[in-house]
């Protein structure tokens, strides 16, 4: 565990950016610009990027004084913020905020002040609430499968966490990054939306950094878990990009029959959910996109500095679905994802390479193995 002891002055500043796209989003800027306003963190900048929206977004945001990238057409969450990147250097930290949001007037003082106080810390996420029930938790960090698949942790529980703690990885809706640890852009832009800020907290971690949940910053979101053909063609995707760019070579090798069940798994429920048509173009859309992630592959491990059984320590082996509870097939595959996970595990402590050792969080180390 982190220690929660960290409130230490600070002899500097940090110049911190906010970075938020937004798309039709009209509903939600009023209320998330007026706790912006009321934001006590003096050196930080709010910056939008509009993709294109078709409803009165652009011009409410004008009304509160802020500027905004306005693009001709919707480049997406992962480019627009890479967008904002490009054009506003300079910042220390890059916070990422939805526009579904409203965050707490502390919020940016005390995330700020727990990265200053551990270098080590790549990414911190807000503690991420309800916004229809302030009391309930929306996510409390990131649950990153080792089979790519990722899912919010906590959702809808009272149970507040007090503990600054490792997480799987970050949610998107709302991280704080260090801007010294990427050497590139904050996310790959072919992802589009889903799964990206799984990606970026994975290769955090592989430039060995930390990614950790600070739970006196807070956030309220309006989440709404949601499925959709679309959606799941993107997370497929976005899975299978993850995986053959990040995990290193013994790992494929070691995980290539699991990837296969896994496959099977997908392929069955795309079947029963009637998304199948969209699961096959995943396929096609990969081989297009094979020569570029190759060369983004190439670049990824040759700058890790971490091996995979420290992340791999920090992932989970289990697959839950927010808000639901568990079928007997989920549970199947649970228990041989979990016999699975056990055996990549012990195996990747012998075979895989050696490199300077991320710092696991035991305590969510042992509760991945609950």
């Amino acid at each position: 565990m982190i220690s929660s002891v960290w409130y230490i002055p600070l002899l500097r500043v940090p110049k911190v950016a906010i970075f938020i796209v937004t798309f039709n989003n009209e509903s939600d800027l009023p209320r998330l610009l007026s706790s912006l306003n009321n934001l006590n963190y003096k050196d930080c900048e709010v910056l939008f990027c509009d993709n294109a929206s078709t409803d009165k977004s652009v011009s409410i945001i004008e009304s509160f004084g802020y500027k905004v990238i306005k693009n001709r057409e919707n480049l997406w969450f992962a480019e627009a913020n890479n967008q904002l990147q490009k054009n506003n250097p300079g910042y220390d930290y890059i916070f990422l905020l939805n526009p579904d949001t409203e965050i707490d007037r502390d919020c940016i003082d005390n995330i700020i002040e727990l990265m200053e106080s551990d270098t080590e810390i790549g990414i911190s996420q807000p503690l991420i609430l309800r916004l229809s029930d302030k009391n309930k938790i929306n996510t409390k960090g990131n649950k990153l499968h080792f089979g790519g698949f990722g899912y919010v942790s906590g959702d809808g529980s009272s149970e507040i966490p007090s503990s600054i703690t490792e997480i799987g990885y970050a949610s998107g809706a709302a991280l704080c990054l260090r801007a010294s640890a990427m050497n590139s852009e904050i996310f790959r832009g072919h992802f589009k939306a889903y799964h990206e800020d799984l990606d970026l907290s994975w290769r955090v971690k592989l430039a060995g950094y930390k990614v950790v949940l600070c739970p006196s910053a807070k956030v309220f979101h309006k989440y709404n878990f949601t499925k959709g053909s679309y959606k799941w063609f993107l997370m497929e995707l976005n899975r299978y990009k993850v995986l053959l760019t990040n995990y290193s070579v013994c790992s494929l090798f070691l995980l290539s029959p699991y990837l296969v069940f896994v496959e099977l798994v997908v392929i069955l429920q795309s079947l029963k959910e009637g998304w199948i048509i969209q699961k096959l173009k995943t396929y096609f859309k990969l081989l297009c996109e094979l020569p570029n992630l190759w060369v983004e592959r190439t670049k990824i491990q040759s700058d890790r500095v971490v091996g995979d059984h420290a992340i791999v320590l920090s992932m989970t082996d289990r697959i839950i679905f927010p808000g639901e509870e568990p079928s007997a097939p989920l549970k199947l595959f649970n228990l041989i994802s979990k016999a699975y996970y056990c055996l990549f595990v012990r195996a990747l402590s012998f075979l895989s390479p050696k490199f300077e050792l991320q710092k696991i969080s035991k305590e969510m180390e042992a509760s991945d193995k609950v």
